[in-house]
């Protein structure tokens, strides 16, 4: 299994984790059409594909951590150059993971920055009515205003 794990410690996660990050990202209007096992030889193995490796199964059941990937991006074909096969961009699991722990308590900081990794240039009005869409911020953002106002008597 060392063939899936990154030297660096940084970019491996379970796959638990890179699930639950696939949930987070979706709140926020991120996309991810799969996660993947990013391979030291720079191979790539699709979560379609996990239990036809031989012990990949074994180490998503133990909760090994693995250099897991989520993509975010079909890549366009380039028609110049057919034999290379189009596979899309990816991000690292365990890094936007250390982000996220690294910016604690600004959680929102946190996914500011994953928001603006895969849209680069997107403008911040944009990050943060995506950010403020999320199930329940705006109802408990509505409730602190009106708090707050309230308390001003």
């Amino acid at each position: 299994m060392d063939l899936y794990v990154s030297t660096n410690d940084v970019y491996n996660s379970t796959f638990e984790e890179a699930q639950r990050l696939t949930r987070q990202r979706s709140l926020v209007q991120l996309n991810s059409f799969s996660i993947a096992l990013i391979a030291n030889n720079g191979s790539i193995i699709k979560d379609d594909d996990f239990g036809n490796v031989s012990g990949i199964g074994d180490s998503i059941a133990n909760g090994v951590k693995m250099n897991f990937h989520i993509q975010y991006m079909d890549d366009i074909p380039n028609p110049e150059s057919e034999a290379v096969p189009s596979v899309g961009s990816f991000i690292n699991v365990g890094q936007h993971l250390k982000w996220v722990k690294d910016m604690q308590p600004n959680t929102a900081g946190a996914i500011d920055r994953m928001i603006a990794n895969d849209n680069p240039g997107i403008p911040q009005h944009d990050i943060n009515a995506r950010i403020s869409n999320m199930p329940g911020v705006s109802v408990a953002w509505n409730d602190a205003v009106t708090d707050a106002w309230n308390g001003q008597d």
